[in-house]
């Protein structure tokens, strides 16, 4: 178990933390959304604002995929460290996690740079201001997809991982117990932690699963070419948005202080 607290560690090797990271993409994802509806519902004095909001579509999308990237990653070094302790440090070495995080950034912006090109679309409103839907036709279709494909990747992946990895734990929880040779209260402690983290990635998951449900009739309306049920979608999106940005932090301020100061030591190490 030392060790593989040792390597959950060492995977922040090169000083970037894939928390960090993701978190990161929540909050400029956030901060695009909010200048999105700030200039698109509140002040109404843009009226030609095809361009810029394209551009904010366009980092809006590459933050939220960029996000879903850095918690595949997240999982991916507790998963390693449990299962692969010694090959742990060669895969997760400064290097490779350099070229990871570049490509964390640099891949969803690749993907979404062709945005900003695109005609805006938008809704008709009574005052004549219009409500942004995103980019016209086609090109949207095919952003939306590409969303829709990271959250996908996100479930085939991250489940499997988490299941596998508290499986493995259980298992080491017990053979540490029979080499003490009983219950102790060290496995009590240790048992108490797993079942926190357990609660945390079902909560995550959750969380996930309704941004990925709210996205999903998003998509749909964009397919079936419903305008009003696309603007109800964008004015909701928000919601699971902070939901699936701040469940983490939250759940961290109501958990065990045993478990937070965990969790802050690791950061530490980073």
């Amino acid at each position: 178990m030392a060790g593989n607290t040792t390597n959950g560690m060492a995977a922040v090797a090169a000083g970037i933390d894939a928390g960090t990271i993701y978190r990161t993409s929540a909050i400029l994802n956030i901060l695009c959304n909010l200048l999105t509806r700030l200039f698109d519902l509140r002040i109404h004095v843009f009226p030609d604002r095809g361009l810029f909001m394209n551009i904010l579509s366009c980092f809006s999308h590459t933050f939220a995929f960029s996000m879903t990237l850095g918690k595949i990653l997240a999982v991916a070094t507790r998963f390693t460290s449990v299962w692969l302790p010694f090959s742990f440090k060669r895969f997760w070495s400064p290097p490779h996690i350099r070229i990871i995080i570049t490509l964390q950034f640099t891949l969803p912006l690749a993907i979404f740079a062709y945005m900003p090109f695109m005609t805006a679309a938008f809704a008709r409103t009574d005052d004549g201001y219009g409500h942004y839907l995103g980019i016209e036709s086609v090109p949207f279709k095919i952003a939306k997809g590409f969303n829709m494909f990271g959250y996908m990747l996100f479930f085939v992946t991250t489940i499997p991982m988490c299941v596998a990895t508290v499986a493995k734990l259980e298992m080491d929880r017990k053979k540490i117990a029979s080499m003490q040779g009983g219950w102790t209260a060290s496995v009590s402690s240790v048992s108490r932690s797993e079942r926190i983290l357990v609660l945390c990635s079902v909560v995550l998951t959750l969380a996930h699963a309704v941004k990925a449900t709210q996205q999903t009739i998003w998509f749909m309306a964009l397919i079936m070419n419903e305008p009003a049920l696309q603007a109800t979608m964008i004015s909701l999106y928000m919601v699971p948005n902070a939901i699936t940005s701040f469940a983490e932090p939250v759940l961290l301020l109501i958990s065990s202080k045993a478990l937070r100061r965990e969790v802050n030591i690791r950061n530490l190490h980073s």
